[in-house]
């Protein structure tokens, strides 16, 4: 009688049979996880760890390693599978046809255990967001990375040696996002790493928003594909400013109702089309307005539109976090920041998130914040890889708070208070409001 394969037998028997077809399956994203069959998963994770241990892959060896490692796998199922491809030669030839059967048919087991989830969270919890589940749903339906992470020190040490040599020659630039403020990357050695979350955290009217979408222009003029996620306000009110810091052209003038009415207007006003429809226009950034954002959602959309370099978030205290109305501000907020982190590290991306300082910076002249100040900062800390915190002397004057000292200029300070690959310190820029851009002195 004819014995019938399936097509996760089939794929295995091949990569049993050929080492070069092992290789290629496990960097098509194969690994043991992605295979529906109890017996082959625990087939396929001795397998993976032979070939880890540079030990030859074959029935005999399978079994004796099977059983130092407490599985059960007889040998003559090992040479069964073999055979089955041996007499299936097509399988080898187009093992990539094989390994996307596999993959799809496990995404698609995914989908339905995420959608069974959400339906039976609903049907405990009537009141249950169904939105931030459903991000969660989309996440748990994504395929995980396909590259190897992580490994023994002695096999990524030659690799990391690599890339520190060619840096070295000048031959291999870090993939690193730069702020584009020439002291702020100099205190970050080159700028924001992937996996780094930075909070930048400010008072009102310090220029958060302005600060954020400088470096947002910044990264994109240096061809980083940049994505901004705004609970706070809507795209076109980002447009506004990114355009006015990106032209030089005063806000209100863009603003200005009615024909121009005079020469100079019309002349700022054509050379503003003109340099939004001829070079912004290029700039590689995204905007999401979408109000209360889960992480999850965030991260969804992120992987969703490929190759992203840089993500900017608008801000923790608008974030939807999932949890219960009884959860404190400080669970709430501590969620948050967790999940931004865990995003920068899993999508392998520097994350930039703003916060809001709390009002006892302003119980203390100067008024010059410190990691104190952020809301709820001990979480907020914690999980952050850098720490910028802001501050404008000249609104505390316009203000009516300070005297003014008859320092000419506006000032913002940006205070590096953590930097785990660096060092603290206070870099000044040049502040213009009218076209909420940031300058170096």
């Amino acid at each position: 009688m004819t014995t019938t394969y399936s097509a996760e037998e089939l794929l295995v028997g091949a990569m049993l049979l050929d080492d070069e077809v092992r290789q290629g399956a496990y960097d098509k994203g194969i690994t043991p996880s992605v295979f529906q069959a109890t017996n082959i998963q625990q087939l396929m994770t001795v397998v993976r760890e032979m070939d880890d241990l540079g030990l030859p892959v074959e029935a005999v060896a399978i079994r004796n390693y099977a059983a130092r490692s407490g599985h059960d796998i007889l040998t003559s199922w090992v040479a069964d599978l073999r055979m089955a491809a041996l007499e299936n030669p097509q399988v080898s030839r187009s093992y990539q046809y094989y390994c996307e059967m596999v993959l799809e048919n496990e995404r698609r087991v995914r989908a339905v255990r995420a959608a069974q989830s959400v339906i039976e969270k609903f049907q405990r919890d009537p009141t249950l967001d169904i939105q931030a589940e459903l991000a969660q749903a989309l996440i748990a339906m994504q395929d995980p990375p396909h590259e190897k992470r992580g490994g023994w020190m002695a096999d990524l040490l030659p690799g990391y040696l690599d890339e520190v040599e060619a840096t070295w020659a000048g031959q291999d630039t870090p993939n690193f996002v730069p702020t584009g403020i020439n002291g702020l990357d100099s205190l970050m050695r080159g700028g924001m790493r992937p996996g780094e979350l930075v909070i930048v955290g400010a008072r009102s009217g310090m220029g958060k928003t302005a600060f954020a979408l400088q470096l947002a222009t910044n990264a994109a003029r240096r061809g980083k594909r940049v994505v901004i996620f705004s609970a706070e306000q809507t795209a076109p009110a980002l447009l506004r400013r990114a355009s006015a810091g990106f032209t030089g052209v005063p806000a209100t003038l863009i603003d200005k109702f009615g024909p121009a009415g005079h020469p100079n207007l019309e002349r700022q006003r054509q050379g503003y089309l003109h340099s939004v429809r001829q070079e912004m226009i290029h700039l590689p950034i995204y905007i999401d307005d979408t109000s209360r954002p889960t992480v999850a959602y965030m991260m969804d959309k992120a992987r969703r539109l490929g190759d992203i370099d840089f993500v900017i978030f608008d801000y923790l205290g608008l974030a939807n976090d999932g949890l219960n109305a009884n959860a404190s501000p400080n669970e709430k907020m501590s969620k948050v920041a967790n999940d931004l982190m865990m995003m920068a590290k899993e999508l392998r991306i520097p994350v930039l998130a703003l916060s809001q300082l709390n009002r006892s910076v302003e119980q203390q002249k100067p008024y010059v914040p410190s990691l104190s100040n952020l809301r709820d900062s001990g979480q907020i800390e914690a999980n952050a890889h850098i720490v910028l915190l802001l501050y404008r002397k000249r609104y505390y004057i316009q203000q009516g708070m300070l005297e003014d000292d008859g320092e000419e200029g506006d000032y913002l300070d940006i205070f590096v208070s953590k930097n785990r690959e660096g060092a603290n310190g206070m870099v000044r820029t040049r502040f213009d409001g009218p076209t909420f851009s940031i300058r170096d002195v």
